[in-house]
C-alpha cells in the first residue's frame, strides 16, 4: 500500500508532513495548520529515485524514458511530476515507461530546471 504523505510550499520553504481524517466529514486534510488555501499542496507519488529520495508532485526530474515498454529509450531533461489522468507523469512521460529517475529540484524552489 503507498504511504500518503504531502508537502507544502509556504513562506518561502517545503514543509513536509502526513494527513489526518476529519471525524465527521471522513474529508483528508493534510497536517498543515499554519498553511493558506494560496499555498500548494503536493502529494508523495510513493516512488523514490535512483538515490531514495522520496518523489512528490511538483519535482523536476531527469531520467530515461520511452514510449511504450519496447520502444526507443531517449533521456528525460527537466521533467515535472503530475499525476494525469491516473497516472503518475514526468513532463509528457508516463511513470510506467520511465526509470533512473533522480530528483533534481522542484517548480517552487528551482523552476530555472524545467524542460522548455
Amino acid at each position: 500500500m503507498r504511504e500518503i504523505k504531502f508537502r507544502v510550499f509556504s513562506n518561502g520553504a517545503m514543509h513536509y508532513g502526513g494527513f489526518s481524517v476529519h471525524s465527521t466529514s471522513g474529508n483528508i486534510i493534510p497536517d498543515f495548520p499554519f498553511i493558506s488555501n494560496q499555498d500548494p499542496l503536493m502529494q508523495y507519488t510513493g516512488l523514490k529515485d535512483k538515490n531514495g529520495k522520496e518523489i512528490y508532485e511538483g519535482d523536476i526530474v531527469n531520467g530515461r524514458i520511452r514510449e511504450s515498454s519496447d520502444g526507443p529509450e531517449e533521456l528525460l531533461r527537466g521533467g515535472e511530476v503530475k499525476y494525469n489522468h491516473g497516472h503518475w507523469s514526468y513532463g509528457r512521460w508516463i511513470a510506467l515507461y520511465v526509470s533512473e529517475v533522480e530528483v533534481m529540484g522542484n517548480i517552487h524552489e528551482n523552476p530555472e530546471l524545467l524542460q522548455k
